[in-house]
């Protein structure tokens, strides 16, 4: 009775073991094969049969090294078999090697395989742990793919011949045909490459349209994708699916022609821009692309992206150096015309000075001979017309340097010195001798600058000056403040003459305009436009503020730091 109840506890635990055996067969992710010490299968789990593709029925009992070993490997398998039979001793027991293996597809692909004796059988049953690794190096082959890949679209800047060898750098690592598509205008795409395994076949992809119109219509292709940005997969691409692809017959008859079985499609961005697309398909080697192969084409567009941004930042750069050589051409003409511009105007300076001035001195003189031969014997209405031709002769010679000012405005005595704009102002109202009855007062608080000295001081004697000749009553008062304004420095001139009507606040900068007939008030109409034009040489800008009887503020800004020589 002992004896019987042990060998049912024996059995009862034999059948747990076995159970507990099947369930982690059953649930092992990665194949377990059980064989013998002849090397027949004795079990084979779900995920051996995904892996390898036998069904459990079909394998047990046969031999392991025909199922699932090449045949070029199989008697190096039942050799080291049956050297971990004899001796218990395996150079694959206790740990994992690599080697090849075979589908029953008759397709090879490599694995990681470990060996190890099955305890309670004494040596006469062995479990084979494997683990697929064509995914591991699928991705492995993708990285080195792309590494090389990257250089080899980085080692040109020249956009186009990029997009050329993407093409063949995609087939056949990836595919078996591509297209390279460009969108310029966002309305149309331009095909600039394309390659196939099959010359023929190349051939005859080339006669797909080298231009899409980028229609909104159209549910897929290259059109789509440029339109969208999004990618586009299709795995199994049936004779419906390439009729809704074609974009008209022709291109239908060449796409049926190709064989295309799989394809996918990914838009090129470059700057948040899609530029151009990748179209990738197979054809006679009859794989079908998945999301991972769909993945890398996706990251294989990023860096093709990126080389193209580079090559048409270079493009962009090269033109904007030819562009900057155009103008440097240009503005050394501009500069050469302004140079023998300047060398005329000085010409003519010289002319003015010279050549109409002394005919100016002479009939000045010539009033002044008459007047001095006919001593009291003259008229007075003679000696009346004698002074007022003398007085116009002065008014000319007055007009002759205003024009001569004003030319030579904003471009001489341009040397930069340090100018107490105080003291340059007390020398301009000496050498203006106001009349006793009027008042120059210069507020506290005026700069120093680093600023070319004859020019301000121009502005200055024109604009005091104009304020003494226009005051009103024998009490003129002229104040002249500074205040700085953003880089500048604001200085005005006011008075407390007559003032001057809105409607002329533009008009009395032109040339030769007065308010009051020459006549009435001494000056050639020239000074305020000389103010102006000097001023806006420097960088700055001049107005006034006035209004009919309430005295006039001539404003101006003058540059804090000094300007770049133009």
């Amino acid at each position: 009775m002992e004896a019987s109840a042990d060998d049912s506890a024996q059995r009862a635990s034999l059948v747990v073991a076995e159970a507990v055996q099947a369930a982690i067969l059953d649930a092992a992710l990665d194949p377990i094969i059980l064989m013998d010490a002849r090397g027949r299968v004795r079990d084979f789990n779900p995920a051996a049969e995904r892996v390898f593709g036998y069904a459990r029925a079909a394998v047990l009992g046969r031999d392991m090294a025909a199922l699932i070993v090449p045949e070029h490997l199989r008697e190096a398998h039942r050799r080291g078999l049956a050297r971990l039979v004899a001796t218990g001793v395996s150079t694959v027991l206790g740990r994992r090697i690599e080697l090849t293996a075979l589908r029953a597809t008759g397709e090879e692909f490599p694995i990681e395989l470990a060996i190890s004796a099955v305890p309670g059988h004494e040596g006469s049953l062995f479990a084979g742990y494997v683990r697929d690794l064509s995914e591991q190096r699928r991705a492995e082959a993708r990285q080195r793919f792309l590494l090389e890949a990257s250089r080899e679209i980085a080692s040109t800047l020249d956009f186009e011949d990029t997009l050329r060898r993407v093409a063949r750098l995609l087939v056949p690592t990836l595919c078996d045909g591509c297209g390279v598509y460009l969108s310029e205008d966002g309305r149309t795409a331009r095909r600039v490459a394309v390659a196939n395994v099959d010359p023929t076949k190349e051939a005859i992809a080339r006669r797909l349209h080298e231009r899409h119109l980028l229609s909104s219509d159209e549910p897929y292709g290259v059109a789509r994708v440029l339109r969208t940005g999004r990618a586009e997969l299709m795995p199994e691409m049936t004779d419906e699916l390439i009729a809704a692809v074609a974009v008209d017959a022709e291109q239908l008859e060449v796409l049926r022609a190709l064989g295309v079985r799989s394809s996918m499609i990914v838009p090129l961005r470059v700057r948040d821009r899609v530029v151009g697309a990748l179209s990738l398909v197979t054809d006679a080697s009859g794989r079908v692309f998945g999301p991972a192969d769909l993945a890398i084409a996706e990251e294989f567009a990023l860096r093709t992206a990126a080389a193209v941004d580079n090559s048409l930042l270079y493009r962009e750069a090269q033109e904007a150096v030819a562009r900057a050589a155009e103008e440097a051409r240009r503005r050394e003409a501009l500069i050469g015309a302004l140079e023998r511009s300047n060398a005329d105007l000085d010409g003519f300076a010289y002319v003015a000075s010279h050549d109409l001035k002394a005919p100016l001195r002479g009939i000045a003189s010539l009033a002044e001979w008459i007047e001095e031969d006919l001593g009291a014997q003259i008229p007075d209405g003679v000696r009346g017309h004698l002074g007022m031709l003398r007085g116009r002769v002065a008014r000319l010679e007055g007009l002759i340097e205003g024009i001569l000012a004003y030319s030579r405005a904003g471009r001489t005595g341009r040397a930069v010195v340090e100018v107490d704009v105080g003291a340059l102002l007390a020398e301009t109202v000496e050498l203006l001798a106001p009349p006793p009855t009027a008042t120059v007062t210069i507020e506290p608080g005026m700069p120093v600058l680093r600023t070319a000295r004859a020019p301000l001081q121009q502005v200055f004697m024109n604009l005091i000056g104009n304020a003494l000749k226009h005051a009103a009553g024998p009490a003129t008062a002229v104040r002249v403040s500074a205040r700085e304004a953003d880089g500048f420095w604001e200085f005005s001139v006011t008075d407390n003459g007559p003032g001057i009507a809105p409607a002329f606040h533009e008009r009395i900068w032109g040339m030769f305009q007065t308010l009051k007939p020459r006549d009435e008030v001494e000056g050639t109409g020239i000074g305020l436009s000389v103010v102006r034009k000097t001023v806006t040489a420097m960088g700055g800008r001049a107005w006034v503020e006035s209004a009919d009887g309430v005295g006039s503020c001539f404003r101006f800004t003058w540059p804090a730091v000094p300007p770049a020589e133009p």
